[in-house]
């Protein structure tokens, strides 16, 4: 009788099987998307008045872009990619118009006016070392005492070609390698990001910088990068298969290589390659690169350098909890709050959603869900009329068919 009753039960499991487990495959995809970030920005322009030009400005007299324009487009960008959640506001502008715009550098030399258009109008070459005094520029402009005071969270300086700006620069503790040396010896008493912008280069450089900012703060966070190597997250997000012969597919690529470059800052390359790129929309609940390659061309993102880094930071994670690898689910929160790499957030990983906290009926090894697992113990059990079994789902001391009702209704559960 018992093995007739388990042939019955297992005929009617495996019919209902495909129904049942079914929902339970796309649960990874239910992820819910972390809260909005807000900064607040100082823009810091470098813009002389050219004597020798009838008193233009640089930008003017060059037909560079105007910087007050590309700071509100890359705002307008980010918080449009970012699904609104990154949200960067100008709440301070100082433009410098006087010979002070033209900014000293680290041994000392400060560019003329004339010095100056001897290199952009006719081919001199340019001063070495390039780099700006930063410390002459934060004590000048006061940028610590603002950032301590909560005025400010970021700093953004626009300069022309050789005003000596790196891409990117941390300053205050706990500062790091952010695509240039740690900016250290400041009185900024919080960490401050600040992003060096050419007005003579459009948007496509910009986010080119933000890229090699991420760069930096993501190889921060896991402590190395490198291609032809999945050993975390991030050598996955960043891989590339050109690079990468041990693997022969990419991630989502670089700020220098797309999944399908054959070289550097070639964003319209044709090549086919495979890609897992959009597995990261379920972060971090993902599946082997193996099982969920794509193919992708450069028609992906349009065949162009801007819409391919649409196409990249839309894929970075943005979402709540933390993996377990231990690491925010949200890189956003990292790239634009970099002190967040070291803050504890004293979160349990959660690496898959559970649908409740409440203990499930029929789920027999506590395991949190109802599978073939549960099902073998009930039928191991069946017609058994001792109180305290396992298997007796709604505590009559008998293991029968209600219980088995009550398992089959959360199956897949």
């Amino acid at each position: 009788m018992k093995k007739l009753v388990q042939f019955f039960l297992t005929l009617l499991v495996l019919v209902g099987l495909s129904l049942i487990i079914a929902p339970k495959a796309v649960l990874a995809s239910t992820n819910q998307i972390a809260e909005p970030i807000n900064k607040k920005v100082m823009l810091l322009i470098f813009d002389p008045i050219l004597a020798s030009k009838n008193g233009q400005k640089l930008t003017e007299y060059k037909r560079w872009h105007n910087p007050f324009v590309l700071a509100n487009e890359a705002i307008s960008w980010l918080k449009s990619v970012t699904g609104n959640r990154v949200n960067y506001s100008v709440v301070s502008t100082i433009e410098e118009n006087s010979e002070a715009a033209f900014l000293k550098k680290v041994d000392g030399f400060k560019y003329t006016e004339q010095s100056y258009l001897d290199v952009v109008d006719s081919g001199f070459s340019p001063h070495r070392p390039d780099i700006a005094d930063y410390y002459e520029i934060i004590n000048n402009y006061q940028i610590c005492e603002r950032l301590n005071n909560g005025e400010i969270d970021e700093l953004w300086m626009f300069g022309g070609p050789w005003f000596g700006f790196y891409e990117s620069r941390l300053a205050g503790p706990d500062s790091f390698d952010y695509n240039s040396p740690p900016l250290t010896g400041t009185s900024c008493k919080k960490t401050l990001p600040i992003m060096g912008y050419s007005y003579e280069r459009g948007m496509k450089e910009i986010i080119h910088d933000f890229g090699h900012r991420t760069e930096a703060t993501m190889s921060k966070v896991y402590g190395s990068w490198q291609q032809n190597r999945t050993l975390h997250n991030w050598d996955k997000f960043g891989l590339v298969a050109v690079q990468s012969p041990s693997f022969g597919y990419s991630g989502c690529g670089t700020t220098h290589y797309t999944p399908t470059s054959q070289g550097a800052y070639i964003y319209d390359d044709r090549s086919l390659a495979n890609s897992f790129c959009d597995e990261f929309n379920n972060y971090p609940n993902m599946s082997e690169p193996e099982d969920v390659l794509k193919e992708v061309t450069c028609e992906t993102w349009g065949c162009n350098e801007l819409g391919y880094y649409e196409w990249w930071f839309r894929h970075l994670p943005g979402f709540k909890g933390i993996g377990v690898d231990g690491k925010l689910n949200d890189w956003w929160l990292y790239l634009i709050d970099p002190s967040s790499i070291f803050r504890d957030f004293s979160l349990t990983p959660t690496p898959t959603p559970i649908p409740t906290s409440e203990p499930i009926s029929g789920d027999l090894d506590s395991d949190n869900d109802v599978d073939i697992f549960d099902y073998n113990i009930l039928i191991e059990n069946f017609g058994n009329t001792n109180c305290g079994n396992v298997a007796d789902i709604n505590g009559d001391c008998k293991v029968d068919i209600f219980d088995y009702n009550i398992l089959i209704e959360n199956f897949g559960s």
